[in-house]
């Protein structure tokens, strides 16, 4: 592997740095749209769990955040700004263990990689919207997961470093849950023993019976308000919705 010129040590506060750059516009943006619904719920209501939604652990930060600063929108703000910090942090290290990448290549991929995900304009409403830091920390989790999975734990370490991370990620956002297929597609060799991959995805399984199982009992529901409408939704919207997410590949945000 290639020896990087950039100390190790300073590697995340540097993406902490730049974040708080980049994104100082932001800091001291006041709450929006559903954000005072949620702040009423959770600093006066006192109530965390809801029908209809499962977001624990999003709720649970907005909470500590006014624990620390009150109703200051810029304690907010830079705890989210953090939250992407680190998911930068946590996506370069883990293009520097992934196998696919030639080891020649990887600490320029891991630093492009990590910058354009940093910078991906596509990411502004879950990183500068309070109430979107739901998607923001199931994604960190979601990129522990992964590089737990490539970490030199022992086995049974390893696979529960990942079923704690998914489980923990499902609390926050539902769009982790197809972390198993990304993470098979990650590790799939065609000559490879099908019973190897049994241990680690098992668990998963469990993890995720185990996850849909606490949120039928505390949200009454499965896939939640949002993912009702998703469900309900004829083939054309789903066209029209596919056609947007590929564009977005191509073409730059509007506003």
């Amino acid at each position: 592997m290639q020896r990087s010129r950039f100390p190790g040590v300073l590697i995340f506060p540097f993406f902490c740095v730049l974040t708080l750059v980049l994104f100082s516009s932001s800091i001291t943006k006041p709450f929006l749209s559903d954000d005072y619904d949620v702040l009423y719920r959770l600093t006066v209501q006192k109530q965390f769990f809801i029908e209809g939604f499962f977001r624990p652990l999003s709720d649970l930060t907005i909470y500590l955040c006014y624990l620390i600063g009150g109703l200051q929108p810029a304690v907010f703000n830079v705890f989210n700004l953090l939250v992407h910090a680190t998911s930068c942090y946590i996506l370069y290290r883990f293009c520097l263990v992934c196998p696919l990448f030639p080891d020649t290549g990887k600490r320029w991929i891991a630093w492009t990689a990590s910058i354009l995900f940093l910078i991906y304009p596509f990411h502004s409403e879950s990183v500068l919207w309070m109430v979107g830091r739901a998607s923001a920390i199931s994604n960190l989790f979601g990129f522990l997961s992964l590089l737990l999975a490539y970490s030199s734990l022992p086995a049974g370490w390893r696979y529960f470093g990942v079923c704690a991370c998914y489980f923990t990620g499902l609390a926050s956002y539902e769009t982790i849950f197809l972390l198993p297929v990304i993470l098979f597609l990650f590790e799939f060799q065609p000559n490879r023993p099908f019973r190897s991959y049994l241990p680690l995805y098992s668990w998963l399984s469990v993890t995720l019976i185990l996850h849909v199982l606490v949120r039928n009992w505390y949200a009454k529901s499965f896939a939640g308000q949002y993912g009702d409408k998703i469900f309900m939704a004829d083939l054309s919207v789903y066209a029209g919705r596919f056609l947007k997410v590929t564009g977005r590949l191509l073409l730059p945000p509007s506003g």
